[in-house]
């Protein structure tokens, strides 16, 4: 790389200069307007940024533009900064009506400072660029200035580049998960967890690798729920590298995240294992139930075995699996209800996958993931009835379905259409039509009424039950709305 690389291209108008997708920052834009919901994921930073650029103009530091083949240019360094100008001078892009507010007040206050056309430099060699890039980024300055790449952020640029990555595996799988509308945060600790990503465990989390790529052998939902549980783990720490550092702890630990999944492991040995360490038959099926417990079902629970409705023949006969008799029967304690857990979202469980440029509902589903029900009920309650009211939203946004004012009619206008399309059976849908009954004024009979009941009458108090139980009835429902 040489200063020579580079052309300066004076006078480039902002609305020639197209994000670039595949920016660290943005990884897996769909569109331009997908590119800016994902910068804006860091409000605070980007809103810092913009009052740095109205008050005191566009850093020293050059922005590099590729050309694209047709009469614009792709940004391949400044997504942030050209993001700022791009809502600067149009406030309407932004998706965000309280942000959309707040960007009209910078830009109508220092309209004048306000560029539309900027110096750039642009060169058509991408090594060149990719050296030039890799070399910058240093010096945060709280947001205001060019920040630092996280070691993920660094591996999203090197594999995007076709450049080599100590990461590799690792990143690959993330960058597929982004691919599949499952958040990934700039800071996941990917340095820390790299060598979990090997050839073998990859495998048990459903990719072959193929020509130096993932290649995905189970059925795409199953591999998402997977890699949500994964991510999600990980990167809030509920697992650690210690978790999972030793063959047997990872193998552990994806039979566990498999098992989220609905994954029936068909591997000789790993049956065999789970087998020598349980000498009596249990019934499975009764750990994991339906779809919807398997997805809600309680944290505290999560490692217990229900012995209780065992039916099989050894078991009633005394026998252990070699046919010898029984010396002691082990008594297992009573399996507590799947709403006893302590939170509304329990550890394996698979929440909405809600697109990046719906903020508000992804902080809340984050927000509802920190709190413990038993000492915050209430405000549980209000979040998760924000959740359903802009997931039902959402859903009716999507298919063009008319606003009818009061939620429990939206909701209830929304079974009957997953209904029609045959994503939900008749079951779900009665069971959501009573949620939306609300001719049921009693307090004790839960409706989506009651939830506002809730929030605005002191003689209405919800408790843990309730809301648990009404959460592991309708997630399904949730879930379909963001899809």
């Amino acid at each position: 790389m040489s200063r020579s690389d580079f052309t300066f291209q004076p006078n480039v108008s902002i609305d020639d200069i197209l994000l670039d997708p595949q920016n660290p920052r943005i990884r897996a834009g769909e569109d331009q307007n997908d590119c800016i919901s994902r910068v804006l994921r860091k409000e605070e930073q980007i809103l810092r940024l913009m009052n740095s650029i109205a008050l005191d103009g566009l850093s020293t530091m050059p922005i590099l533009l590729m050309p694209n083949g047709n009469g614009k240019w792709v940004v391949k360094d400044g997504n942030r900064r050209i993001t700022s100008l791009k809502l600067l001078n149009n406030p309407d892009l932004c998706p965000l009506e309280t942000l959309r507010s707040k960007i009209r007040l910078i830009s109508k206050s220092n309209k004048e400072n306000i560029p539309k056309h900027i110096d750039c430099l642009s060169s058509s060699d991408s090594d060149a660029i990719a050296k030039e890039v890799i070399s910058r980024h240093s010096g945060a300055l709280g947001g205001a200035g060019q920040l630092d790449w996280s070691a993920y952020l660094r591996t999203v640029y090197l594999l995007n580049t076709g450049h080599p990555s100590e990461y590799k595996r690792a990143g690959q799988y993330l960058f597929w998960a982004e691919n599949n509308k499952i958040p990934v945060e700039d800071d996941f600790p990917i340095t820390n967890i790299s060598r979990f990503f090997n050839e073998d465990n990859l495998k048990l989390l459903g990719f072959d690798i193929s020509d130096d790529q993932l290649e995905p052998i189970l059925p795409e939902d199953k591999l998402i729920r997977m890699a949500y549980k994964v991510i999600n783990d990980f990167y809030s720490k509920r697992k650690t590298v210690n978790d999972v550092y030793t063959p047997e702890q990872a193998k552990s630990y994806l039979n566990e995240v498999r098992s989220s999944a609905g994954v029936v492991s068909d591997e000789t040995e790993m049956e065999e294992e789970s087998n020598a360490n349980r000498p009596f038959s249990t019934n499975s099926s009764d750990n994991s139930g339906n779809e919807s417990s398997s997805t809600t079902g309680s944290e505290d629970n999560s490692d217990e075995t229900d012995n209780s409705s065992s039916n099989n023949s050894n078991s009633n006969k005394g026998e252990d699996f070699n046919g010898s008799e029984k010396k002691s029967k082990r008594v297992s304690p009573p399996r507590k209800p799947n709403w006893d857990r302590k939170k509304l979202f329990w550890k394996g469980a698979s929440c909405p996958v809600i697109p990046s440029s719906e903020l508000k509902a992804r902080n809340i589903v984050r927000e509802i993931g920190k709190i413990n029900s038993e000492d915050a009920t209430l405000a549980v309650t209000m979040l998760l009835r924000g959740l359903v009211e802009l997931s039902v939203g959402y859903h009716r946004k999507n298919n063009n379905m008319k606003d009818l004012t009061k939620l429990a009619d939206n909701m209830q206008s929304s079974a009957d259409s997953m209904y029609q399309a045959n994503k939900i059976d008749r079951s779900q849908l009665d069971l959501i039509k009573a949620y939306t009954n609300t001719s049921r004024t009693d307090v004790g009979i839960l409706n989506i009424d009651t939830l506002q009941k809730y929030l605005h009458r002191e003689t209405h108090m919800p408790n843990k039950q309730t809301i648990h139980t009404f959460w592991d009835e309708i997630c399904f429902f949730v879930k379909l709305c963001w899809q």
